[in-house]
């Protein structure tokens, strides 16, 4: 009989293999718990970094909007400021030129000087009606500069300055530009491309046109194109902008607008200018001139309060109180008003001769003995009527004659004193001033003033809108 067999197992190995594949999964456990470690520490990093950069961005959000906030509160600061010292100057102003006891008597003494009485009246009467006013209705006139101020925000202000030499000067307060025209097309066409270098401007543009000595030519052209130009930068704006023109007259002294900020710098009435001629541009003249043709139907005055402290203070106080008693304002800027015409009882004859220079003086042989009179100027004076024509800076006076007419040359002394020895038609008229399309503005302007002075008004003063060939 066999005998069993016994089965037997080493316990050593298989202790070992156990042991091995224990080790093996510990590593294997070890290694994802490693790779998880490092997946977590990645994803922390990047969100800690993603958190700090958006914690960045809005601090430096933040601090731009710290920065727009204090540039803003400085600059209403500085808006604030400039409105109070405007309302602060313009008190200022109001009350230099109110100092009436003074200031007013002043002016008034200085015009009755001059010989300018019809000014010296128009001034004290406009200072007593300021005052009257502003007793009574002192809140409704600190309104209406209120408004004023308010306006000039909405309001860009150009001009145009015919010189001397018969070129403009187109300005709109930071740039200028020279506009040379020989006719009224080229005018408008010229002024037009210059206004494409100026800055854009407000919704509402003023064309203040002034002149110096220029001739009566050039300013009648220029006059009669303004209407012309203004429409054709109304229809370039596409109608976004309203264009207006008002005429400001004679400036012997220059433009009225400097190069810097016009509403700081322009004025009507500088302080170095007679008030007497700064009236004239405003108050109503017999003499139809251009100014008085276009601005028929325009009342209006600008004024500053930087240089109304000057001496022109008082006039631009007394101006405003018209101004706003009429409320005063710019015209369409088409409209136009024909002259009235005044006639003198005498047809008008075309002249077809100059007589030489050697014109005779009272002290020729001709001089009548008892009435200090030559032949010629008795002729003159014999239609009640004198007769002056202006070409370049002289002076001409009309001799009738049954052929033909013949001016003499005068000087200007010389025919003031034979206008006060002229009697005048059923009208009035006791001087009639002609021009030729040469006329100066210099000697347009002289021989009114002188006139005045020596008593001869305003309503006594004819002087045609048409010019002498």
């Amino acid at each position: 009989m066999k005998g069993r067999r016994r089965l037997t197992f080493q316990l050593t190995p298989l202790l070992d293999l156990l042991l091995i594949v224990i080790f093996a999964q510990y590593m294997e456990v070890r290694q994802q718990a490693d790779a998880v470690d490092l997946d977590v520490s990645r994803r922390e990093q990047e969100l800690t970094e993603r958190l700090q950069a958006e914690h960045d961005r809005q601090i430096e959000h933040l601090q731009q909007q710290r920065q727009q906030l204090a540039a803003q509160r400085q600059q209403y600061g500085e808006q604030f400021d400039s409105i109070v010292n405007q309302h602060v100057q313009a008190g200022n102003a109001l009350a230099s030129a109110l100092n009436l006891p003074t200031t007013v008597m002043k002016e008034i003494l200085k015009l009755r000087a001059e010989g300018n009485m019809a000014d010296a009246r128009n001034l004290e009467a406009a200072s007593m009606n300021l005052k009257q006013v502003l007793e009574s209705r002192g809140d409704e006139m600190l309104r209406f500069l209120l408004k004023y101020d308010e306006m000039q925000k909405h309001v860009s202000v150009w001009e145009l300055h015919l010189q001397d030499n018969g070129q403009a000067m187109f300005s709109d307060g930071t740039q200028q530009q020279v506009v040379v025209f020989g006719t009224m097309d080229e005018f408008v066409s010229r002024c037009f491309e210059a206004s494409k270098g100026f800055t854009e401007p407000r919704p509402l543009v003023i064309i203040l046109m002034t002149y110096g000595d220029a001739q009566a030519g050039l300013r009648r052209r220029a006059t009669e194109g303004l209407p012309l130009l203004t429409e054709q930068l109304r229809r370039d704006a596409g109608n976004a902008r309203w264009f207006d023109f008002s005429l400001m007259g004679f400036r012997p002294d220059g433009p009225l607008i400097g190069i810097t900020n016009p509403w700081t710098s322009w004025s009507v009435f500088p302080a170095e200018q007679s008030t007497a001629r700064s009236w004239r541009t405003v108050l109503p003249v017999r003499m139809f001139n251009e100014t008085d043709v276009m601005n028929s139907k325009r009342p209006g005055l600008f004024k500053t309060t930087a240089r109304a402290a000057s001496g022109g203070a008082l006039v631009i106080g007394a101006l405003l109180t018209l101004l706003f008693l009429r409320g005063g304002g710019i015209g369409s800027g088409t409209s136009e008003a024909p002259p009235t015409q005044v006639t003198t009882g005498q047809p008008e004859r075309t002249p077809t001769v100059q007589a030489p220079s050697d014109a005779r003086t009272p002290s020729d042989d001709s001089v009548d003995a008892s009435g200090g009179l030559t032949d010629d100027e008795k002729k003159a004076l014999s239609k009640d009527v004198l007769t002056v024509l202006i070409d370049e800076h002289e002076y001409l006076m009309e001799v009738p004659s049954d052929s033909e007419t013949v001016y003499r040359p005068i000087e200007l002394k010389r025919v003031i004193e034979l206008a006060q020895q002229a009697p005048g038609d059923t009208n009035g008229i006791r001087v009639r001033v002609l021009r030729r399309e040469s006329s100066r503005a210099a000697a347009e302007d002289q021989i009114k003033r002188d006139l005045t002075r020596a008593g001869i008004g305003e309503d006594s003063i004819y002087m045609p809108a048409e010019f002498i060939p």
